[in-house]
């Protein structure tokens, strides 16, 4: 996905897609060139596979959004995570900020850190760009004629290119009609720990495993060249799951039940036809989890779905964040009534007391959020409790 974001004192702009085109634009535009004053490039697509997900990247963008919201300019990023950025005024204490905010949030990554303390001076480069344009507008130029390369395709006719998605998709319903949807099922309890040492199960999360099914039907369905069709795939997978969930609902007494949807499937008919059909005593049992790449996307579409979720009387949750994410959210502003927030061993290393500290404070200033740590093991359930959260999903107990 290519997203750019524009920044002006009074209008952002945002933009998702032709990011090498608009920098082009950008950096022929004789005003860029009479006013721009600091150039920064993030390299991020030379991030180790695993720490390159939408999640980190919308986080980035938000990131410095927030943190150069003084400084006139542009944003450009591009699919492959690299992201340019020209501001046309000078606040070096804003962009050093800016520059450390990103690296914390791949800090595990050698890209970031060489090592603990020592920065990679790949990860970022900063212009003036009243001496070093030259330079800088080689690197775009390259970026751009990288991109174009990348983007090139042959182009079927619509009408061609219809036929097969026709096709594909009557293919992926009639597999889907034949597998055994309950084996992708898994059923996970989320436990709450209780001042006198005892464990109740309070939530039940039902989660399909789409990629799982996907991974299975990759050998008769093109997946990587199709996009169009995972999508249709969670689509379907997402009505399965509201199917399932009219029972859920009305089954154990408290005992809530999480679903992770998408926002698409919650503008649908099919959505509208679940809500009909969930008497309203037991919504305040439906939990519906989003993923933060979603939430970041359009936040302003997500709120109004947020809002007239828990106005029918749903609650809503932030789908398995890591603690880095935590910590840059403003969990509040959002409104969840629950966060997932994943266990990463990093946090028992004693070397991260100042992280727990910024930890505990931010659990601290919660109000009406309620946190979930998830991936748990004993170790995890005990730092859990020191940080006051009460909420638990895993194995951390011989009793559970």
């Amino acid at each position: 996905m290519l997203v750019i974001y524009l920044l002006n004192i009074e209008i952002m702009y945002i933009h998702k897609s032709q990011a090498e085109q608009k920098l082009i634009n950008i950096i022929n535009n004789q005003h860029t060139k009479q006013n721009a004053r600091i150039g920064l490039i993030f390299n991020l697509a030379g991030l180790e596979e695993q720490h390159k997900n939408e999640e980190h990247f919308n986080i980035a963008l938000n990131v410095l959004r927030d943190k150069l919201s003084t400084c006139v300019g542009d944003i450009v990023s591009f699919g492959d995570g690299d992201i340019f950025v020209i501001c046309n005024n000078t606040n070096l204490q804003q962009i050093e900020e800016a520059i450390f905010q990103m690296r914390y949030l791949f800090v595990d990554d050698q890209l970031a850190y060489l090592s603990p303390g020592i920065a990679n001076n790949n990860f970022c480069q900063m212009y003036d760009l009243q001496s070093d344009w030259s330079d800088f507008f080689a690197r775009c130029e390259d970026k751009i004629i990288q991109a174009q390369n990348d983007n090139f395709a042959f182009n079927l006719s619509t009408e061609i290119e219809s036929d097969i998605a026709n096709l594909l998709t009557g293919c992926l319903e009639n597999s889907l009609a034949e597998i055994d949807m309950e084996s992708y099922t898994d059923n996970s309890p989320i436990w709450m720990h209780s001042d006198d040492d005892s464990f109740k199960m309070v939530i039940r999360e039902i989660e399909i495993s789409k990629n799982q099914i996907r991974n299975d039907l990759i050998h008769t369905l093109d997946f990587l060249n199709n996009p169009h069709l995972f999508k249709y795939l969670c689509d379907i997978v997402d009505i399965k799951l509201l199917i399932r969930l009219i029972n859920e609902a009305q089954g154990e007494e408290g005992i809530g039940c999480l679903i992770n949807i998408s926002l698409s499937t919650l503008q649908s008919e099919e959505f509208e036809l679940f809500d009909s059909a969930i008497a309203e005593v037991f919504k305040k049992n439906i939990i519906i989890a989003f993923n933060i790449s979603e939430v970041l996307e359009n936040i302003d579409e997500f709120m109004d779905i947020k809002n007239n979720l828990q106005n029918c009387g749903y609650k809503v949750c932030l789908n398995d964040i890591d603690y880095k994410i935590f910590l840059l959210i403003e969990a509040e502003i959002f409104g969840f009534d629950l966060i997932k927030l994943k266990f990463d061993k990093i946090l028992i290393d004693q070397e991260q007391e100042k992280v727990l500290n910024l930890l505990y404070k931010k659990i601290e200033s919660l109000n009406s959020t309620h946190l979930i740590l998830t991936n748990c093991d004993t170790e995890a359930f005990a730092l859990g409790k020191e940080l006051g959260i009460y909420l638990f999903k895993g194995k951390f107990s011989e009793d559970e």
